[in-house]
């Protein structure tokens, strides 16, 4: 590996230290959905099983631990662990413990702390029944998009419509207002694809929607493991390439940087010849808790 990286590369590089301290040769889930018994889901940074454990690891950045971050892992431990009870992910054998790990990258800093499922169902439905009292009025916030009544939530639908009626600017007057727009723009994003949803399990049902024709198609083909995809290949592809099939077949994979990383353990990874890196960007996060306030 290069010795002189750039500030990125060494934040990316303490993360997936770290990770692969705790995890080993385990295997790690990237953006997997937890989702809890229809009430909320969320998309996971990673986590993995680890002597059959489960383990959370959530990217933060900035300073502290606050109350978001925690409540944030405790609805994926209980939404995974529950998943788990039920035979989602069998890796998990333990079901009723985790550890939680916050990252912050940018400070090389990490949070380690544990939780059962008891604990944290006890301490989602109290988040829950806190957001579901009936004299208690929703407010929209950054954190809608992942909520399952969206489509349904009367604080949601009144920023959609403020921005609609509003004639869906794309001029703003101050960076604040910008902002907010940001902001809402998240909830539509996510407003839209719970619409379409909702039109797709209504046709399901057999019903016809007004204005809209529709048609069944095939799904999507999904690449099998590598080794797999090798194994049921293999005899055709030596009769047609002969010594060359190997190359042939390699020329229709793709390259996983963290599992190549990981062949190089304990050894230099010669990232200058084998990785390529895309243009900077910027990464903008919200850190506003409520969209109008």
């Amino acid at each position: 590996m290069k010795k002189e990286l750039s500030v990125a590369d060494e934040a990316a590089r303490f993360s997936l230290d770290y990770v692969i301290s705790i995890v080993g040769e385990n295997y790690i889930h990237n953006e997997s959905k937890a989702e809890y018994q229809d009430l909320y889901f969320g998309f996971v940074d990673a986590w993995a099983s680890v002597d059959g454990k489960l383990n959370i690891f959530d990217l933060k950045t900035g300073w502290g631990v606050s109350e978001d971050h925690i409540a944030q892992q405790i609805g994926y431990a209980l939404a995974l662990l529950d998943m788990a009870r039920e035979g989602k992910w069998p890796s998990i054998k333990d079901h009723n413990n985790a550890t939680m790990h916050l990252i912050w990258e940018d400070q090389r800093r990490t949070y380690t702390w544990e939780t059962t499922y008891d604990k944290a169902k006890g301490k989602v439905m109290e988040i829950l029944a806190k957001r579901m009292t009936p004299d208690v009025k929703p407010r929209a916030n950054k954190n809608c998009q992942w909520c399952k009544s969206l489509t349904e939530c009367d604080a949601v639908n009144h920023e959609i419509m403020a921005v609609v009626k509003a004639g869906l600017p794309t001029k703003f007057e101050s960076p604040e207002e910008l902002s907010r727009a940001m902001m809402v723009g998240d909830l539509v994003s996510t407003w839209s694809k719970s619409i379409k949803e909702l039109g797709l399990k209504h046709i399901k049902a057999g019903n016809e929607l007004p204005n809209y024709k529709h048609s069944l198609c095939k799904g999507r083909e999904i690449a099998p493991d590598l080794k797999d995809a090798w194994k049921a290949c293999r005899a055709a592809l030596e009769e047609e390439y002969g010594d060359k099939a190997k190359d042939k077949f390699l020329e229709a994979c793709n390259v996983s940087a963290s599992k190549l990383r990981k062949m190089f353990t304990g050894k230099d990874f010669p990232a200058d010849k084998v990785m390529k890196r895309g243009e900077p960007f910027y990464r903008l996060t919200c850190k506003k808790k409520l969209i109008n306030k």
